[in-house]
């Protein structure tokens, strides 16, 4: 990666930028005030090594086009997207919070009811973009934002297909996040709906239950024959205090059929 100048202070398409919030496959995303509207927002930079390929850039902003369709308590908003100055752009509503990687790194394994309560969030949210034909692609821990009051927020609406899809195994670093929380048939390069979403929630609630993936391996190589091959762990036998119920709800989530899993975020709810 090439290092990137520092953006503080700057205006970029009406938005001054305070900090860098992080970074990620795509780019570099920032908290910035939105002047016109007088909020705090996020913005999203595609990365410039990333924009020398008009597909990335393709993928970036049709994806963006997608995820700006939405509009649920349960998803970051999109605001507004395009190229400023030669830099591609996504401004998206700002929580003030913790991705639930975050979370469960610092405090743990979550309450059952929390995570309960937290996963029903996502759902909804899911329900909502499966209604209008958008997938996700890359549901994990660490695409969810927990706000300070606890609503849960997804973020990066379909945007990590365009990396991971076309490159798949070849670069091992950029996937193995990924790996970890993948349906069977993402991991077969087949075709993915919106069931493969809910095998990726399933994965996510395993992980938040218990603070372990639900396979692992010394590569994403390794963690994906699992996911294709492997029966999904018991987390009663990991967290003796998770309810039966929960158990079935993963296990079913986690089906390596998607016909076998629930067919819709809803009736998960």
């Amino acid at each position: 990666m090439t290092t990137e100048p520092d953006l503080a202070g700057t205006v970029f398409a009406g938005c001054k930028i305070i900090c860098k919030l992080g970074q990620g496959g795509m780019g570099s995303v920032y908290k910035a005030h939105q002047e016109a509207l007088d909020k705090f927002v996020a913005v999203k930079l595609l990365a410039p090594e990333l924009a020398r390929e008009q597909r990335n850039i393709d993928f970036f902003l049709r994806e963006a086009r997608s995820a700006a369709k939405l509009e649920h308590p349960n998803i970051v908003h999109i605001y507004n997207f395009g190229q400023e100055n030669g830099a591609y752009f996504i401004i998206m509503s700002y929580v003030e919070g913790k991705n639930l990687q975050d979370l469960v790194a610092e405090k743990g394994p979550l309450p059952v009811k929390e995570a309960t309560g937290i996963m029903t969030g996502v759902l909804h949210g899911l329900a909502h973009a499966h209604s209008k034909a958008v997938i996700h692609r890359d549901i994990k821990p660490a695409n969810i934002l927990v706000s300070s009051d606890g609503t849960p927020h997804i973020v990066d609406f379909g945007l990590a297909r365009s990396i991971t899809e076309e490159k798949q195994l070849t670069m091992v670093g950029e996937m193995v996040g990924t790996a970890y929380f993948m349906s069977p048939e993402q991991c077969l390069a087949g075709t993915v709906d919106s069931r493969a979403d809910l095998y990726a929630a399933g994965a996510t609630y395993f992980y938040i239950l218990t603070g372990r993936y639900p396979f692992d391996g010394k590569s994403s190589i390794e963690v994906v024959h699992k996911h294709i091959g492997n029966p999904v762990p018991n987390v009663m036998l990991i967290r003796p205090d998770i309810p039966l119920w929960a158990s079935r709800v993963i296990e079913r989530l986690m089906s390596k059929k998607p016909e076998e899993r629930y067919q819709a975020a809803g009736e998960v709810i």
